[in-house]
């Protein structure tokens, strides 16, 4: 107990400095940019503005222009900024109950108790009582059987904590370098946009489009948009290149040995039915399947099945 509390301590410190100093940050980032989205609603009834004037103007092939262009004629700015407008608070409801994967039988009062409660509760006593929960569960397995199941234990738990380490600690430098880049760029808002860079990151594939989704908003109602775009485009394409050259091969070490398409499927999968929880446990449930099939596979070639004559001929022999 004495040493989980040691190791504890720094996390907890990280937590308390995150919360405290963090979390109020982004907060203020956040307002700040939601008591400008008037100008992006402007920003965009002026582009529809110039869409129907400059439309007639475009000589398309196989378009009619004029048919087009009274298309347009009939959304009316206006009207698009007022129903965007309506649908903020609509949007942001949406938004966090994805993030939390609510709407699936999860109310938020369970949601954050566990969270907040059971986590550092669970972990606690896992971690003190972990070594005889481990005995406990060997004195269950048949004996004929102790080596292998324990090997497959054993292999799983290497490779998920090498992918859980890994992708939590090229997470928090992704997340870091395009705060840092954004800020000496001078971009507006870049911890948020490193925040939220960092914190997707922590599934793959995922990271990048996401966090593009504010960093492009910010640039819409920052003024300049065609210099802040140029911004992103620099700090993201560098940050990029350090995460697949450099820091994903040297932290992550080697792949855990799945496909691309593989990962990209369990993703959305997950993600579909969980949210987003689910993206977070749809690699650790991949790999899980992953080892699944190849000890299936292992049996099946060493089966009657697979060997055939082969089979009945060493039975035989022996």
């Amino acid at each position: 107990s004495l040493a989980i509390g040691l190791l504890a301590l720094p996390v907890l410190g990280g937590i308390a400095a995150l919360l405290v100093f963090g979390v109020p940050a982004l907060a203020h980032q956040v307002q700040s940019l939601i008591e400008r989205m008037p100008e992006l609603l402007q920003q965009i009834a002026a582009w529809i503005d110039d869409l129907q004037q400059g439309i007639v103007r475009v000589d398309l092939p196989l378009v009619n222009e004029e048919g087009l262009a009274e298309r347009l004629r009939e959304l009316s700015p206006a009207t698009v900024v007022a129903f965007l407008e309506e649908q903020q608070a609509a949007i942001a409801t949406r938004t966090w109950e994805g993030i939390l994967g609510l709407g699936r039988g999860i109310g938020t009062v369970v949601t954050v108790i566990s969270y907040v409660v059971l986590t550092p509760v669970l972990t606690f006593y896992l971690l003190r009582d972990w070594d005889g929960i481990l005995d406990r569960i060997r004195s269950y397995i048949p004996r004929p059987r102790l080596e292998a199941w324990t090997g497959f234990a054993v292999e799983y738990d290497r490779l998920l904590s090498r992918y859980l380490r890994g992708q939590v600690l090229v997470a928090a430098i992704v997340g870091t370098l395009t705060w840092i880049g954004l800020w000496i760029a001078g971009f507006p808002y870049s911890g948020l946009v490193g925040a939220t860079a960092g914190v997707f990151n922590v599934v793959p594939y995922l990271g990048l489009p996401v966090s593009l989704v504010p960093a492009v908003v910010i640039a819409l109602v920052s003024g300049s948009f065609w210099a802040s775009a140029l911004k992103i485009a620099i700090v993201f394409g560098i940050v990029q290149i350090l995460d697949g050259n450099v820091i994903g091969p040297r932290v992550v070490g080697e792949s855990v040995g799945l496909h691309p398409v593989w990962v990209i499927l369990a993703i959305v999968v997950a993600g579909f039915f969980f949210g987003f929880v689910g993206f977070l446990l749809a690699i650790p449930g991949a790999i899980l399947i992953k080892l699944l099939v190849e000890a299936g596979l292992e049996r099946y070639r060493e089966s009657a099945v697979y060997l055939g004559d082969q089979a009945r001929a060493g039975e035989r022999a022996g």
